[in-house]
This record gives C-alpha cells, structure tokens and sequence, in this order.
C-alpha cells in the first residue's frame, strides 16, 4: 500500500503522488473526515479505496491516469460499505489510456464505484462534476463502467453533472439501492467493440431498488459490442429479487444527444502540472 490509515480521523492528503504500484494509491479503513485533495495517481492498483468510513471522505480535484488493477481492483475511486453525511467525489479527472494496463488492454474497474454505501437524507454521498475518458475493455458479465452507484445495494447517493467519453462497457448504472439520483450528467462513447449502454437502471443487488431519480441527462452511446449500433439507455423493471421500480424523470433523459467530445470535453484531460509544485 502507498499510503494506508486505519481509524483515522480530521487528516488532509494534499499535492501527493501516487504511482508505478501493484498495490492501491491510498486505503482508508475506519476514518472519518479525510479530504484528499490535489493528487496524482498514476499506475496502481486503485487510486482511493475507502473502506467502512463513516462520513467526511472528501475526493475532490484529483487526477487519476491508466489505474492498473486488475478487477476487482482497477477504480480510480471506490467507497465500499461507507456511510453517513459530508461524503464527497467531485471534480476529479480520470483517463484510461487503451492498451496501458498490464495486459494489451486495462483490465480495470469501474471508474468510479460505490458499493454498498449510504448517505443520509439531508446529505447524500455526492458525485459532482468529474471528467471521466476511458475505461477497461472487457465485456459481458466483466464489463465495467464509468459510474456505479447503488452497487450490491446503496442509499442516498447523489451524481450530477459529470461528464463521460468512452468508458468502457457502460457510462453511468444504478445496480440497486434507493434515493439515488442521476442527473444533468452527459454520456458519450464512440462505436467501440466494448461499448454496450450508455445509461442503465436495474437491480442486481437483492436488495429494494426505488425511490430513484434519473432525470434530463444527455447520452449518445454508440454500441459495439454485439453489433447493437446503439443502446443509449436501458431500463430493467425485473422481477422477484430483481425487482427494481421506474425511476423518477426517466422520460426526461435526451437520447442520441448532439454530443461531441471536442465540444464538451477537454482535449488534454490530465495536466500534473496543474496539481503539483515545479520544485
């Protein structure tokens, strides 16, 4: 581990460098109010991993290049089984360059992952503002996404207004859980022979999955795999255990939208430069 705290408490992670490591850039297990800010993780394992936190995980203005994994490993951030209020992953850049990973093509995670996490109410996890390109290459039941909220079930998660080019399987899911909510997020993926859905909603957690919103984002998502030429978004009511409700504004959400990468998303993605000291 390049930086591991355990029961850690009201500690600020700044301007670091994180890289060339087959473990996770940082873990965090048991803490509460950890910011970690204006970092660069490059070539590990999993940029953040923060495990049974409880509140106060701040993510923010960090940049993220070629996580290595491999899976389950391979996020640039993951919260898994964290809860409570002032938990946040906003603005940060993540880039998955093909063919970087240990093998010709990353065998990475989901981008941004959160696993059996819930905020409160009146404070949700929130998931504002990140630059998301590139993602793993695998497909099917190993194909992986830009975003996961609800994942093995959730509560009280909040993503808006993130942008995403060509991550991977998927662009943005809801995998179960409740009070979740997806908006004003733009999703975009070139016809790739990886690229599958661009916005999904169904429940593979076991657990409830209602209560969610997923309103007005804008996707164009050409879809690759299986020759399907496009499948911008996906709704599954299920059955059973897998039984998940229609979520809120469904109808709002703009399918093949004018999206086009040099008009709504930075040409140079990562800049070190911009995070670190020159000396």
């Amino acid at each position: 581990m390049c930086l591991h705290l355990t029961n850690c408490s009201n500690i600020h992670i700044t301007r670091c460098k994180f890289q060339n490591s087959k473990e996770r850039g940082i873990r965090l297990d048991n803490c509460t109010n950890i910011t970690i800010d204006s970092c660069y993780f490059t070539k590990v394992a999993d940029g953040v991993y923060a495990f049974k936190c409880t509140g106060g995980i701040k993510v923010n203005y960090n940049q993220f290049l070629n996580m290595v994994g491999p899976v389950p490993r391979g996020h640039a951030v993951q919260y898994n089984n964290c809860s409570g209020g002032g938990n946040t992953i906003n603005y940060n850049q993540s880039e998955i360059v093909n063919g970087t990973g240990p093998n010709p093509n990353p065998e990475v995670g989901d981008i941004i992952n959160l696993y059996q996490s819930n905020g409160i109410p009146t404070d949700p996890i929130r998931m504002y503002g990140n630059l998301l390109r590139g993602g793993g290459t695998a497909t099917g039941s190993m194909g992986m996404a830009g975003i996961v909220a609800g994942d093995v079930g959730g509560s009280y998660q909040d993503i808006e207004n993130n942008r995403l080019v060509n991550t991977g399987y998927v662009g943005i899911q809801i995998q179960g859980g409740t009070h979740i909510t997806v908006k004003y997020n733009q999703i975009y993926s070139d016809l790739l022979p990886w690229s599958a859905l661009g916005l999904g909603c169904a429940n593979y957690s076991g657990a409830p999955c209602n209560n969610n919103t997923v309103a007005y984002n804008q996707v164009n998502w050409q879809a690759g795999y299986l020759n399907m030429k496009r499948r911008d978004t996906c709704f599954k009511p299920g059955t059973g255990a897998t039984l998940c409700a229609r979520p809120t504004g469904w109808e709002t959400n703009i399918v093949n939208a004018p999206l086009k990468p040099v008009a709504f998303f930075p040409t140079v993605l990562i800049n070190v430069a911009r995070l670190l000291p020159t000396n």
